[in-house]
């Protein structure tokens, strides 16, 4: 049986929602500039305080299926439109994770290995974890954070000798103008990552604290990118971090131990293919939940959708300056697709139920 706990449910958002700001940190710093950690802290503000108003109206009206949510908020013919566009949301997160974890393996790693062959990494893992048991996809990606928590606190341990805070300054040199606003919403954008995860909010048992442990969750992965986007600034400066695909990539090569231990590489490896894979897998997972009724074989389903998967994203990531100019849209229609359209409809929602309410009273 399907069962999460609170502390779970916060190991799927931690796992979901942080990567991207993680791994290609230069778009936002290219928006954002020396004020990029300022933009997040805005965007995290607004993000938790979105996490929070989700968990808050699904425990007061006592209902935490996000698509019987979308069913009694809209007439039949709309909640299917709106539950279809949510679901492609998802699946556009997947393209996300499959293009992003080929590229970076590609262009940083094995750079004569063709981007085909490297995409089929994930691809073919993710394929047979979709069709086991949700257990097991709980218990990987709890062993898997955990491996990673401790892999970033190497990382900046290590790094923190490379980094000049005074990078950071001047704060706002421009002022507030549109490329500080839209870094602030593509940096949302890929916070809403973590709707990812509502479909998995119907299988949390013991619901009294899960208002806490998302909050924690969510605290935890702003703080994560705040420390992130700092990093890239203050190791290479923001006009060099800007134009640096992957950041982090560039930054763990410096780590080194008395001239002759080097082991970023290897670090950077285990977590960037970790994570991505596992954003891709609870994609799918939280698909296959929303429409449970209309696929019924999950290896059928883990079939197409990753062979769906792998053309397109081979056709997104094949050309890394295509794939960055995706991402930069893809953030701003997540924040649609994930992050406004659940916001209005769970308004509307707990519109519609506090009426209902006083009627029957």
């Amino acid at each position: 049986m399907n069962k999460l706990s609170s502390k779970h449910y916060l190991f799927f958002i931690c796992t979901v929602s942080f990567i991207g700001l993680r791994s290609y940190s230069s778009i936002f710093i290219k928006l954002g500039g020396t004020s990029t950690w300022l933009a997040t802290i805005i965007a995290g503000i607004i993000y938790l305080a979105y996490l929070y108003f989700i968990i808050y109206v699904c425990k007061k009206t006592n209902n935490f299926d996000i698509k019987d949510i979308f069913e009694k908020t809209y007439p039949k013919g709309f909640s299917n439109i709106f539950t279809f566009i949510f679901a492609l949301g998802l699946f556009l997160t997947s393209i996300e994770s499959a293009s992003v974890q080929g590229d970076s393996i590609h262009s940083n790693i094995f750079i004569e290995t063709p981007i085909w062959y490297s995409l089929l990494f994930l691809i073919i893992p993710a394929t047979y974890l979709i069709t086991r048991r949700f257990n097991t996809l709980l218990i990987v990606t709890i062993i898997t954070l955990t491996l990673v928590f401790s892999t970033m606190f190497i990382v900046e341990l290590f790094t923190f000798s490379y980094q000049h805070y005074d990078y950071l300054l001047p704060i706002l040199p421009l002022g507030i103008n549109k490329e500080f606003i839209l870094c602030i919403l593509l940096i949302l954008g890929a916070f809403c990552s973590t709707s990812v995860t509502f479909p998995l909010l119907k299988f949390v048992v013991k619901k009294d604290k899960l208002s806490k442990f998302t909050i924690i969750g969510g605290l935890i992965v702003v703080f994560i990118s705040i420390a992130s986007v700092i990093s890239a600034v203050t190791t290479f400066g923001s006009l060099r971090a800007s134009n640096i695909y992957y950041p982090e990539f560039l930054r763990v090569q410096r780590i080194q131990i008395q001239g002759f231990i080097e082991f970023g590489d290897l670090l950077f490896i285990s977590k960037t293919t970790c994570l991505w894979f596992l954003k891709y897998v609870i994609c799918a997972t939280s698909i296959l939940y929303l429409y449970k009724d209309k696929f019924t074989n999950k290896k059928i389903y883990a079939i197409i959708y990753s062979i769906i998967a792998y053309i397109c994203a081979f056709f997104v990531s094949k050309n890394q300056f295509v794939l960055f100019d995706c991402l930069r849209y893809y953030h701003l229609i997540s924040l649609v697709l994930l992050g406004l359209l659940p916001f209005i409809t769970f308004v509307i929602y707990y519109i519609k139920f506090k009426k209902n309410s006083k009627t029957t009273t």
